[in-house]
């Protein structure tokens, strides 16, 4: 028997995957606004396995945790910020808040089929890396001026790189102040390496909520597993394409 259950669930979560509604997560919680109240009773909550579109990988939702697939997470994303992540795959959040809670955060999930990146070589440089990014947005600086886009501060690393070589997952986190924020924002990016791309997580939240965040890393760098095939380690250097930029490349470009 495969173990991702190949065929089962082509468009969504596989067949291990325990659905739930918001109010029934959520007995006692309701959205103030209508939209978001008309969208939370057509949203459906997963907890344990899900199987993800095209069957490539599987996730193991953490205790404490619940899924929405890549459909639910946009239709959210739109309404609550106005926008949507590119080839979205789904998203996490605590079981601490229903979708769109004001003080909660959420783990966006997306694919970026970019190609195969190496990581046999050393690991990211946390002092050179932090300093190619303060120029990079000192040099983007006044294009986004131009398109009336907040002015980004870069506090530091709110947790430096960090390559998991076993786990093939790359973690870090920035601190930043926008001019339109008036308190600092961490950025935290995760990313599960595969054979042809990886999968990006993102989390956008205030800095206080670095503790909680930090306390669930462990269990998101566990719960994606790619499909025989789809591994990093399927790689072949004869026929699959590479990520030039590598490591340094990867790091250095994203907030």
């Amino acid at each position: 028997m495969s173990l991702f259950y190949r065929g089962a669930a082509p468009g969504g979560p596989g067949p291990l995957a325990r659905p739930a509604s918001v109010t029934r997560l959520f007995p006692h919680a309701e959205a103030q606004d209508a939209d978001l109240r008309a969208l939370n009773a057509d949203l459906t909550l997963w907890q344990g396995t899900v199987i993800l579109p095209g069957d490539f990988a599987r996730i193991d939702v953490p205790p404490g945790q619940y899924f929405l697939d890549g459909p639910d997470t946009d239709r959210l994303n739109e309404l609550v910020q106005g926008m949507v992540w590119d080839h979205t795959l789904g998203s996490l959040s605590p079981l601490s808040y229903p979708p769109a809670f004001s003080g909660g955060w959420n783990l966006d999930l997306s694919w970026l089929e970019r190609g195969h990146v190496a990581l046999d070589g050393p690991a990211p440089d946390p002092e050179a890396l932090l300093a190619a990014r303060h120029a990079r947005i000192a040099a983007e600086a006044p294009m986004r001026a131009a398109e009336g886009e907040p002015e980004q501060r870069l506090l530091g690393w709110a947790l430096p790189p960090r390559l998991d070589r076993a786990r093939r997952v790359l973690t870090w986190a920035t601190e930043s102040l926008w001019a339109d924020e008036d308190a600092p924002v961490l950025s935290l990016n995760l990313h599960w390496f595969g054979r042809s791309g990886h999968v990006s997580g993102i989390v956008i939240a205030g800095m206080d909520h670095l503790p909680e965040i930090e306390a669930a890393l462990p269990a998101f760098l566990d719960m994606l597993h790619f499909a025989e095939g789809c591994r990093h380690e399927d790689f072949d250097p004869e026929t699959d394409a590479v990520f030039e930029p590598g490591l340094a490349g990867l790091v250095g470009a994203q907030d």
